[in-house]
């Protein structure tokens, strides 16, 4: 069985270096739908580079122009939403704790 890796990083000095590589991890490659030499490319709506995995500025804008949450389920959703992002945004536990502390009376509770 082989898996298809959308992004593969192989570290090598030259291009002899690469085929041996791919063959000892059992990579194949589509030639047209490769790319080499890139220092960045887009997978997921995130930026894959050298210095790391980011969230590209458009998906930024997206959680940033989200409404917020009036009720205590879609507090909640919100919450376990950001347990994906927790390791792209800064002092993440410190902003979701403000909405953890908001008074009862802000939030109305789901009718079912």
């Amino acid at each position: 069985m082989r898996s298809v890796l959308p992004v593969v990083r192989i570290s090598v000095t030259s291009a002899t270096e690469l085929r041996p590589g791919m063959t000892y991890w059992d990579i194949s490659v589509s030639l047209p739908k490769s790319e080499f030499g890139v220092k960045k490319c887009k997978y997921l709506e995130h930026d894959i580079s050298s210095d790391g995995i980011r969230t590209s500025q458009k998906l930024a804008e997206k959680v940033l122009n989200l409404p917020l949450p009036k009720t205590q389920n879609g507090v909640q959703s919100f919450h376990r939403s950001l347990n994906y992002y927790a390791k792209y945004i800064r002092d993440l536990p410190v902003l979701a704790a403000t909405l953890c502390e908001a008074p009862d009376e802000q939030t109305v509770a789901d009718e079912i």
